[in-house]
């Protein structure tokens, strides 16, 4: 089988010759491996899902896939935040303890048709014929007597007796001991698959495949805030910074602000510039911390001529939450297309809404809560294939969905079809990155 791995200025495929370019062969390799992956994902969300299968295709174009002309294309896959074992294991643990029951129940009745058949290993005949006589009744007790006692003797002979009553006990013991096991294990393995909980592709929700946007724009961004350290706070981190213990810086501080104080209230007479600047300085500290008229505090330092350093300094707050925005125009060619442009705004309208949490009161029901949406995967592709010039995006809840009709014209197809639609989606992803993410590729 020939593979046309390459296109023409044309855009035809045709069959590449020769060597490839190492580093174009690295990034298909990287790109296999993020397809594999993401393979690997959707097939482990049809596994440990209830039925399996997932959900069908919606694409615009039509012939989107495999098109020439829309070599890039953006991928949107709904995904769920859920267990990966989540309602297998409780089916799984009821068929257990059935089968632990039954087997239960056969091997008692084993042990009385055995126990019986086991008193005929005598020397004489008659005795053996009476233990085959004592087999025949044991094996009509296995058939569904097993409830009465049964008492077994031969002539003379020790009296053997097996009583239906201890069977049942017996069952019975067991059938609690299973039933606590089974639900220990329940609950471990309940708690096992909640706390690993993580996004899987919803079962039956189509994968929606458009063309590239015209434009994408991919904005981090960190927040920091301003900080006035002043001048006590700025004596601080500069001991800090110089070597000093925590203790020593503070107390440096405090030492300075006190002296500040001292020459102000005492005012003694100082001549030269560096002093009169010192001064000027401990009267500007006092007026700042311990006048509390706005007005005389202004009139100090106006007169003082001098104002306090505040020191600002950013602080790093934490990530911004990343934001995408997506634009389409969707003209439909045909009725087909026209209808599977109404399912892909439906589907995306749908998943940006919650599920509700109702509870009844009589006849009448409220929805005390909601369910958080499911989110989205954007994966963009080239050729089919996973993109790797463009940052990966990790899972995005959908924030906004707007659809404009005939933007540039109004009138509407003979089946009441709009001639276009515009659709305008906002996506927030749902966790913050950190420098590890970058490297990995996001």
């Amino acid at each position: 089988m020939e593979i046309f791995d390459k296109v023409g200025p044309l855009g035809e495929k045709i069959k590449s010759t020769g060597l490839k370019n190492p580093i174009s062969s690295m990034s298909n390799i990287e790109a296999d491996l993020d397809d594999f992956a993401q393979a690997g994902q959707n097939l482990l969300g049809s596994l440990f899902s209830a039925f399996g299968g997932g959900g069908s295709k919606l694409e615009y174009p039509l012939d989107v896939g495999g098109n020439p002309a829309y070599a890039s294309t953006v991928t949107f896959t709904t995904m769920e935040y859920k267990s990966p074992f989540a309602g297998i294991t409780d089916k799984l643990h009821a068929k257990q303890q059935d089968d632990n029951l039954k087997q239960a129940r056969l091997k008692s009745a084993d042990d009385a048709r055995n126990q019986a058949a086991g008193l005929g290993k005598v020397d004489d005949f008659g005795g053996m014929n009476t233990g085959f006589q004592q087999a025949n009744d044991a094996n009509a007790a296995f058939l569904g007597a097993t409830n009465q006692p049964i008492t077994f003797s031969d002539d003379g002979a020790a009296a053997n007796r097996i009583s239906g009553g201890d069977d049942a006990a017996a069952l019975n013991f067991m059938a609690r001991k299973d039933t606590a096991t089974e639900a220990a294990a329940v609950k471990g393995e309940s708690k096992s698959a909640n706390s690993g909980a993580v996004f899987f592709p919803k079962k039956g929700a189509p994968a929606i495949t458009l063309y590239f946007p015209p434009s994408m724009a991919f904005l981090d961004g960190v927040g920091y805030e301003n900080a006035s350290l002043g001048q006590a706070g700025a004596s601080v981190m500069a001991g800090l910074e110089g070597g000093m213990s925590g203790m020593e810086a503070a107390m440096g501080a405090l030492k300075e602000e006190g002296k500040a104080l001292l020459d102000t209230i005492t005012g003694k007479e100082k001549t030269t510039p560096a002093a009169i600047n010192a001064m000027k300085q401990s009267i500007a500290k006092v007026n700042s911390r311990f006048n509390p008229v706005p007005s005389l505090r202004n009139a100090v330092a106006l007169v003082n001529r001098f104002t306090v350093n505040p020191n600002v300094r950013a602080v790093f707050q934490g990530v911004n939450i990343r934001e995408f925005s997506f634009q389409f125009k969707l003209i439909p060619t045909s009725p087909e297309e026209a209808d599977v442009i109404q399912k892909i705004i439906k589907h995306f309208r749908t998943e940006l809404y919650p599920e509700g949490f109702p509870v009844s009161f009589g006849t009448s029901s409220v929805d005390l809560g909601y369910h958080f949406p499911n989110a989205f995967k954007i994966a963009f592709k080239f050729n089919g294939r996973i993109n790797k010039k463009f940052p990966k995006i990790k899972e995005c809840y959908l924030r906004t969905f707007s659809a404009t009709t005939n933007s540039t014209g109004g009138g509407l197809r003979k089946d009441g079809q709009p001639n276009e639609i515009d659709i305008t989606m906002a996506f927030v992803e749902h966790k913050t990155l950190t420098s590890a993410d970058i490297k990995k590729g996001f």
